[in-house]
């Protein structure tokens, strides 16, 4: 049995579009990625996270306060020590479509006689000119690049390095939050009574669309 035609969007929207306008609207995809750039401060935070565990459930004093109470409020400062370290780095497709192909085309190859360090070695500054080539905010050098992950987190590297890939190997589809989804339903509903003919099914929320599972640029 024939399957149905697809319908034509331009009768479902009524809307149609010149070509032109849509290349004068078109730009380069772009993505965002914060991390806090003072390792240390999280390392102190964890650490008196655990000591403050081990003593939860010491009894507090006469006047209320617990023995972790001086830990709690040293936790409270790093916390927002930690927000003023937070960068944000905004990355933005490479364009034209060929310079981004030639920097793939540059990844390096790993023979049957080179080593795995010997690999890295080679591959690291590739992954570097990828990130640099992307960056848009803060603008960054392949040097630059280099310099600054040598002294973040492998997590952290990894963040910043996988963000950069995506921003050119995803396509631009609408994001979907269903957090913020479930957020606008509940402001809605306390703002205004919708009609019962239009009221959503509660029960349910659209679905995200699935996550890429595609090979990134990581250093392991």
């Amino acid at each position: 049995m024939a399957s149905a035609p697809l319908p034509d969007v331009w009768a479902v929207t009524g809307v149609t579009w010149d070509i032109e306008s849509i290349i004068d609207e078109a730009e380069p995809a772009q993505t965002a990625v914060t991390i806090c750039v003072k390792g240390g401060l999280k390392s102190e935070y964890e650490r008196l996270d655990a000591q403050l565990g081990d003593i939860t459930q010491a009894a507090t004093n006469l006047a209320g306060d617990g023995p972790g109470s001086e830990i709690a409020a040293r936790m409270a400062e790093l916390r927002e020590q930690m927000q003023q370290y937070l960068r944000s780095f905004v990355f933005r497709a490479v364009t034209p479509r060929r310079r981004w192909r030639d920097l793939v085309a540059k990844r390096p190859v790993k023979t049957p006689d080179m080593d795995d360090e010997a690999y890295l070695d080679l591959y690291h500054p590739w992954v570097c000119a990828i990130v640099a080539a992307s960056a848009l905010d803060p603008p960054m050098k392949p040097d630059q690049v280099e310099r600054l992950a040598d002294k973040l987190s492998d997590g952290d590297w990894q963040k910043l390095a996988n963000a950069a890939w995506r921003v050119n190997d995803d396509s631009s589809e609408i994001p979907f939050s269903v957090a913020a989804s479930v957020l606008s339903r509940s402001s809605g509903a306390k703002s205004r009574q919708p009609e019962p003919s239009t009221n959503p099914d509660h029960g349910s929320l659209a679905e995200s669309p699935s996550p890429d599972t595609s090979t990134t640029p990581t250093d392991d």
